[in-house]
């Protein structure tokens, strides 16, 4: 009988994770298309190690419309002195790469949301095979995951971090600590989410290791706050992990712990274009009528209101007008007790 031949990993990295100091490089992707019949599509990363500590992996891009975590990890990158690191920090800033030159929430080339297809597929997309690396190579050697997001194009969201509650309180507590380490306004810890399969959430999750994602700002804008914000919450994470040395800065900022309901999603009951009546951070009523939607093609019907089941605070809302019958429009968030 014919012995099976070996199957080694058909991805690369242009640097050694395993290399002492700073490195910028890429993730080869196999990439074969009509301008190119052998090519790679090159996913920038970059590694810097030194001395004896936890290894901090670092992302942003996961949706190519969002840009505070690209341009806050592409400065750490630059300004942080591999001598001064005690442990290892790998930055990925532009995870879904074709999303990000794309300007969009997907893939051009496959149209797959990267935070639903993780762990990915090695034989799959491209969208596939970029999660599988990170899964595979860095996720796996991480022993905690940050996860840099905004709003993207369409919704826009107060500064907020967001976890997901552990089997094991330990990591819950873990988790916990590093959103208020981060020090937004926020820390929400979600009990339940619409849509949670795929995610980079979930995978990290399942692995029993830390996570947290960070949601600053959106509408597909960029302001030095938000920047500004996202780059001391990372530099507050890798002071509160001993990576560098340090004292947290806070901003004057106590992060209040919320929890989102079930009923504190606010779907779109139709197709129209929605009026919105309240903003982020707006304090909302039980039974509250938060906004309505207007046909458009028949002004002489009346518009339909839509409710808040459950008061508490804005957290997102939906930006654009033109909105498609299921379309969340908010989300509002609720004072919570984690109890671990």
């Amino acid at each position: 009988m014919a012995q099976a031949l070996p199957n080694p990993s058909i991805f690369s990295a242009t640097l050694d994770l395993d290399a002492h100091g700073k490195h910028f490089g890429h993730i080869r992707i196999p990439h074969s298309r009509d301008e190119a019949g052998l090519g790679d599509l090159m996913v920038p990363i970059v590694s810097i190690k030194h001395g004896d500590g936890p290894c901090i992996l670092f992302l942003a891009g996961n949706h190519g419309d969002e840009f505070e975590g690209q341009i806050a990890l592409r400065n750490v990158a630059h300004d942080l002195d591999a001598d001064g690191v005690s442990g290892h920090v790998i930055i990925v800033p532009a995870l879904n790469l074709p999303a990000v030159l794309n300007n969009s929430r997907c893939s051009p080339i496959d149209g797959k949301n990267m935070n639903r297809i993780f762990p990915g597929d090695r034989r799959g997309t491209v969208t596939e095979k970029i999660a599988s690396y990170v899964y595979d190579e860095l996720v796996q050697r991480a022993d905690i995951v940050v996860d840099l997001h905004a709003g993207g194009t369409n919704l826009s969201c107060l500064c907020y971090a967001m976890m997901h509650r552990y089997p094991n309180p330990a990591t819950s507590r873990a988790a916990l600590d590093l959103m208020k380490a981060f020090a937004v306004p926020y820390g929400v810890v979600f009990d339940t989410e619409p849509d949670r399969d795929g995610m980079l959430d979930t995978a990290v999750e399942d692995l029993d290791k830390p996570f947290i994602a960070v949601e600053l700002g959106g509408s597909g804008a960029v302001t030095p706050q938000s920047v500004a914000i996202t780059a001391r919450g990372v530099r507050n994470v890798l002071v509160h992990t001993g990576v560098v040395a340090g004292a947290i800065e806070s901003g004057d900022v106590e992060t209040e712990i919320i929890g989102v309901p079930t009923r504190g999603f606010v779907l779109a009951d139709d197709h129209g274009i929605f009026e919105p009546f309240v903003d982020l951070g707006d304090v909302v009523d039980s039974d509250q009528v938060v906004g309505r939607m207007h046909s458009i093609h028949r002004p002489d019907r009346l518009p339909i209101d839509h409710h808040i089941k459950d008061g508490g605070v804005v957290i997102a809302r939906r930006t654009t007008g033109l909105t498609t019958h299921g379309d969340y429009l908010f989300v509002v968030g609720v004072p919570l007790d984690p109890g671990f």
